[in-house]
């Protein structure tokens, strides 16, 4: 579904990102974790064109090359991207940030469906959907950020440090929610710097240091290498 190759992303002439790939199979999770500053979001801003590339390399979804396209063409393909910061509008009301996330979706009983869906995903969400969304908490607003990101009818969702902030039950419930997505059939893309987490949702993952990825396999055959265990985990 996602083809990465070879990308490269340079900030005041300092490589960030070097010549990094990945692949996402239609239907898989993959997860790519990293410490903090290991280059991951950055990989993410520059799949979505967020992030200047340099000339060499290839960016495409669902066969067709993307790289260049502005974020909105890439928005209407069907690949969207929750950023790490959540950028929600927080004087408006939590059912009017989620109705922004539609904006790609022409059909109102569409909307109204996705809508729904997104309620019972986070029931939460329809019992404050009249409140400010600056007036959720962190885990509320990361809700609200998952659900818009759905409102847009997703080919293939990209996550951003979902449990970045987050209260320990906050967490667990966030990645609850990719587990429920990922038995849903939909595709994910994961960046985490919970190593533990990420990889126990994973099929495949990769492990992302100083701008490069470094190892990639299968989630669980990674969670039980000796590079992981020692690296990440402390074992």
């Amino acid at each position: 579904m996602l083809e990465v190759r070879d990308i490269t992303v340079r900030y005041s002439g300092l490589p960030v990102l070097r010549e990094a790939s990945i692949t996402v199979q239609e239907g898989q999770t993959v997860s790519v974790v990293g410490a903090n500053g290991a280059g991951k979001s950055t990989l993410l801003k520059a799949i979505m064109g967020a992030a200047r590339l340099a000339p060499e390399g290839g960016i495409s979804f669902r066969g067709q090359n993307i790289k260049g396209l502005k974020t909105e063409e890439i928005v209407r393909r069907g690949l969207i991207y929750v950023p790490e910061d959540r950028k929600l509008f927080k004087p408006l009301a939590v059912e009017d940030n989620l109705l922004l996330g539609a904006f790609v979706v022409d059909d109102e009983a569409k909307k109204r469906r996705k809508l729904e869906y997104v309620y019972e995903l986070f029931p939460r969400l329809k019992e404050r959907r009249r409140q400010a969304a600056g007036s959720l908490s962190g885990g509320e607003q990361q809700m609200v950020a998952i659900g818009r990101g759905l409102m847009s009818d997703p080919k293939m969702l990209m996550l951003d440090e979902p449990s970045l902030g987050l209260a320990p039950l906050m967490v667990s419930e966030v990645f609850e929610t990719v587990r429920k997505l990922r038995q849903e059939g939909l595709t994910v893309l994961l960046v985490e710097q919970n190593v533990l987490e990420a990889l126990e949702l994973a099929d495949y993952a990769y492990i992302m240091q100083t701008g490069r990825l470094r190892h990639e396999g299968q989630a669980q055959e990674l969670l039980e290498s000796d590079v992981v265990r020692k690296a990440f985990l402390g074992l």
